[in-house]
């Protein structure tokens, strides 16, 4: 068997696999907790202000208060949704 200057032990190997499956794994975890808890979705409240119900239509209509935080201001906003339905917090 040729010799190319070096030799690979199996140690060294599974040293550096496990290196880069550990490297990969906090990677993919920081991705996650960035999209799952620092999207905007994720900090945006709605505080409900008035909720008038019309049966005739099978629809509601919500007056709302959304708030993203700090580096935000609040608006207000109306949504009309069906009677059994709730207010999404998109």
């Amino acid at each position: 068997m040729p010799s190319f200057g070096f030799t690979l032990h199996i140690k060294s190997v599974v040293k550096i696999l496990v290196y880069i499956m550990g490297l990969v794994f906090f990677v993919l975890l920081s991705i996650y907790i960035m999209i799952h808890f620092f999207t905007i979705d994720g900090m945006c409240k709605n505080r409900i202000i008035k909720q008038i119900s019309l049966p005739s239509l099978n629809k509601k209509v919500i007056i709302f208060e959304r708030n993203c935080g700090a580096t935000t201001s609040f608006n207000t906003q109306v949504s009309i949704i069906g009677l059994n339905e709730a207010l999404a917090n998109k």
